[in-house]
């Protein structure tokens, strides 16, 4: 990634540390910011001290800084910039490697695409290409187009493993801004909107957003959260227990240190399959169409042995993401479950 992504953790843990202290807000961001090196953060760190959020990301943003500048902005509205400084800096530190790793992948995968589809206009026909153009323009223009970003999110949802962890990841983000937001002395109404504002799927954005414009004045928080479909009865009942016994900080807080757990452990399954994809479509699709023509072999037992090749390019692939994925679900205690 072009901004540098530790520094900005030191950063935000140095700022944390100051505010802690008892430094005023301009001063602790002040003096956190002058040992920043890039350009791009120092310019992000001038506009907190005017109490805003200014940082441009890149043409494939990462999900990761999105939410990070989700929680300042809520830090900076609620008056707890420093916990959420500090929040933002562990959720950085956690899933950030992998994010990282994944965009990395996100655009080799579209190298890769380009590739193949040069590849076969070149030595096929024009049908595969086209069909290759189309995908590209899929995997594209979403980053480009709100309408379209809105559409894939949706086919996100659908899809069998996909969904669910859309689904963890976009509560995830919702419980970690409610928490931010719980102690604070905000409306509870402003709460629900500032915490919607932290999902990063717009889909299941709109359907949080129309659950909490539904509730009513002396609502509990059990009764507002049930309207969300795809949240869990096991959820359900566990927000409220809490909020019967006046503990929904420590409720909101565990939801959203559990459920980091759930999506850091299925990154890693992400991670693997992404890599899977660009070995197969940069490296084993190109030579289906390009070493019939360089080599003096039949063309069938050559498709036939490359065919083998990418099977087991996915075989290990696979075989790589169920066993990290099962160590680092070992780690997770989330009892209550969550709707599929």
């Amino acid at each position: 990634m072009a901004m540098k992504w530790k520094e900005l953790v030191i950063f935000s843990q140095n700022s944390a540390r100051l505010l802690y202290s008892g430094m005023l807000h301009k001063e602790a961001i002040s003096k956190a910011s002058s040992a920043l090196s890039s350009a791009r953060l120092k310019t992000f760190a001038n506009s907190l001290i005017d109490s805003e959020v200014k940082l441009k990301r890149g043409f494939f943003n990462n999900p990761a800084i999105d939410f990070y500048l989700a929680l300042i902005k809520l830090g900076i509205y609620t008056g707890r910039l420093a916990e959420s400084f500090n929040i933002a800096a562990n959720y950085l530190l956690e899933l950030m490697p992998m994010q990282v790793a994944i965009s990395r992948c996100r655009i080799l995968a579209t190298i890769s695409l380009l590739t193949f589809t040069t590849v076969s206009f070149i030595f096929s026909d024009h049908s595969i290409n086209s069909k290759m153009l189309i995908l590209l323009g899929l995997l594209v223009l979403p980053q480009l187009l709100i309408p379209l970003r809105f559409c894939r999110d949706l086919l996100y949802c659908c899809l069998p493993f996909v969904g669910t962890w859309a689904r963890q990841l976009a509560l995830m983000e919702l419980f970690s801004a409610m928490n931010i937001c719980y102690n604070s002395r905000m409306h509870v109404k402003d709460m629900y909107d500032q915490s919607a504002e932290s999902i990063s799927n717009l889909y299941l954005k709109s359907q949080v957003n129309r659950a909490f414009a539904k509730a009513s004045e002396g609502e509990s928080f059990t009764q507002t959260f049930n309207r969300i479909s795809f949240i869990g009865k096991g959820m359900i009942s566990a927000l409220a227990n809490h909020e019967y016994s006046g503990k929904l900080a420590f409720c909101f807080e565990e939801f959203a240190s559990e459920l980091q757990k759930i999506v850091i452990a299925k990154l890693e399954i992400v991670k693997a399959v992404s890599a899977g994809i660009v070995l197969s479509l940069g490296i084993c699709m190109p030579l289906m169409f390009i070493l019939p023509t360089m080599v003096k072999i039949p063309a069938n037992i050559l498709i036939l042995g490359l065919t083998a090749i990418n099977g087991y390019i996915w075989y290990g692939a696979i075989h790589l993401a169920w066993n990290r994925y099962r160590l680092r679900a070992a780690k997770i205690n989330a009892w209550w479950s969550i709707n599929s």
